[in-house]
């Protein structure tokens, strides 16, 4: 009897998860290995956060439109964001869709079961993401019904459009969604906790973002207490600081949770807790079989989470888990953009976050909207460009507020990425009617020491006052040594009195030869006089 070969292992790659992180893991594993994407029953989370920018950008398609236009619209491009990976796509690259939830087992050796099939892989890729938390401690929130990033879809569905919104929370969406139902006309409510609006991000951007906010009609609350939510006569209401509110639809903007449970991470080995899934640089779990990506390992440095960083941490994963050449993730050198007006934008750390690690041993260059020309053309002089440089000449973070502030950063990123000097930045000749030229005369900044002094450090200022004393004291020395001409000494000694200057100048008409007269001197070469 001729014998069976029996593969030790179905896929190379098993990627379970139904986000935009794993169908971006799955179509660039795809054609390298055999891999499998095992996709549970849940609403795909891809262009959540893209619903704001739709909104603002169908608010200027005319004011004539049915009020489920903007809606309809920001599905219909999110459904077009989506199309490059949808399910066809992928299956005709040869990847195997599993469209079940399952667990994780670990005898006789790790494999994923799903109800009808048991999943063998060479490596896995955890890549559920995340979920909206449902432990909010405001009494009645959930049977009064609330929105999240994740349910704006529905919005599209109703037969009435709500028109008057409370936003709760201080997460970049809960701004971002702000400004986009203002935009189509909309009375919003924001409430915050904290005593501004993200907290995370630069005191002087928020306060532009907040000036702007108000400026719009959005009320804002801040240090706020949301104790009750409920329904009456037919709408919603929200109690804050024992107020009542009146509206009509609540939108949740806090943070979500990672989604952990329900696939036996404990048997796989893997180590996770209630902010993630636990990797290292190269998205390796505890368990070396296992990788994760996406938001299901938490949230970054920069305290958010976006599709880029998504698309970037999978790319990191599937090749480290196909490859023997592995690379490592600088989550410190992503850039973070949130869609406000004006935009804010950033890479590294804040100004704050440096002064904090480098005290005074850093420089903030900054240059502002205003003297741009660009700007000034377009009147969209609302802005400035903070950039924070050590003492080497590298950037170590970079703020920017203000119209194409996501485009700048992306440019400051590069700048970090390359470890570029600011020097090198100040020397290129950018093109003056441009938002860029910010940058470079930001960076030109750099090349003003008496400027640089005084900002780094006042020890590093007192050093350079002593160097400058000890110079003047050593030049005064020299010059007591050296001997000047006999006619320019004869000329210092008398310049006080200018009678006797002008008794010099005429004995110097009438020396012979036109020679200059001689005086004694006991400094002389010679030591004599004439």
């Amino acid at each position: 009897m001729v014998g069976v070969q029996v593969l030790a292992v179905d896929y190379d790659l098993v990627i379970i998860g139904n986000t935009y992180a794993a169908r971006v893991a799955a179509q660039q594993a795809a054609g390298r290995a055999r891999v499998a994407l095992v996709m549970p029953p849940t609403p795909l989370d891809t262009g959540s956060h893209f619903y704001p920018h739709a909104l603002c950008q169908a608010s200027l398609h005319g004011a004539n439109r049915s009020p489920h236009y903007p809606w309809q619209y920001a599905a219909t491009a999110i459904n077009h964001l989506t199309s490059g990976i949808a399910l066809p796509m992928l299956a005709a690259k040869g990847v195997d869709i599993v469209e079940e939830t399952g667990s994780f087992q670990r005898l006789p050796k790790l494999a994923f079961n799903t109800a009808r099939r048991s999943l063998r892989s060479r490596k896995y890729l955890l890549a559920m993401g995340s979920q909206p938390s449902t432990d909010y401690p405001i009494a009645g929130l959930a049977a009064t019904g609330y929105l999240t990033a994740a349910s704006l879809s529905q919005v599209s569905k109703r037969l009435d459009v709500p028109r008057r919104w409370a936003i709760i929370g201080d997460e970049a969406i809960g701004v971002e969604m702000a400004q986009a139902l203002r935009c189509l006309g909309y009375e919003i409510t924001l409430i915050v906790a904290a005593d501004r609006i993200l907290p995370r991000e630069d005191p002087d951007a928020v306060a532009a973002i907040q000036f702007q906010l108000e400026a719009s009609g959005v009320k804002l609350i801040t240090n706020a207490i949301v104790s009750e939510a409920g329904n009456q006569d037919g709408s919603k209401y929200v109690i804050v600081n024992r107020r009542i509110i009146h509206i009509e639809e609540i939108f949740v903007a806090v943070q979500e949770q990672p989604w952990v449970d329900s696939f036996d991470l404990v048997a796989a080995r893997v180590d996770y807790d209630t902010l993630g899934v636990r990797v290292d640089t190269k998205m390796e779990t505890s368990n070396p079989s296992v990788y994760a990506c996406g938001s299901v390992c938490g949230t970054t440095p920069g305290g958010y989470y976006g599709e880029h960083l998504a698309e970037y941490e999978a790319q990191l994963a599937v090749n480290n888990a196909l490859s023997r050449r592995t690379r490592s993730a600088n989550l410190d050198q992503i850039p973070w953009t949130i869609f406000s007006y004006p935009q804010i934008a950033r890479v590294g750390i804040t100004e704050s976050m440096a002064r904090e690690r480098f005290q005074q041993r850093m420089m903030v260059l900054r240059s502002y909207y205003y003297d741009n020309a660009k700007a000034l053309l377009t009147e969209s002089d609302q802005g400035f460009m903070k950039l924070m440089v050590r003492p080497n000449g590298y950037l170590v973070g970079a703020t920017v507020v203000g119209e194409d502030a996501a485009e700048l950063v992306q440019i400051l990123a590069l700048a970090v990425w390359q470890k570029v000097r600011i020097d090198v930045l100040a020397d290129f000749p950018g093109i003056t009617i441009t938002h860029s030229r910010l940058l470079v005369e930001a960076a030109r900044q750099w090349q003003q020491p008496s400027l640089w002094v005084r900002s780094i450090d006042p020890t590093l200022q007192l050093w350079s006052d002593i160097r400058r004393t000890i110079r003047n004291w050593t030049l005064n020395a020299k010059s007591q040594k050296n001997i000047p001409h006999r006619s320019t000494k004869v000329t210092a000694e008398l310049a006080p009195n200018q009678d006797l200057l002008a008794m010099s100048m005429d004995l110097r008409a009438k020396s012979p030869e036109g020679q200059p007269l001689e005086t004694k001197s006991s400094d002389s070469k010679s030591g004599k006089g004439r």
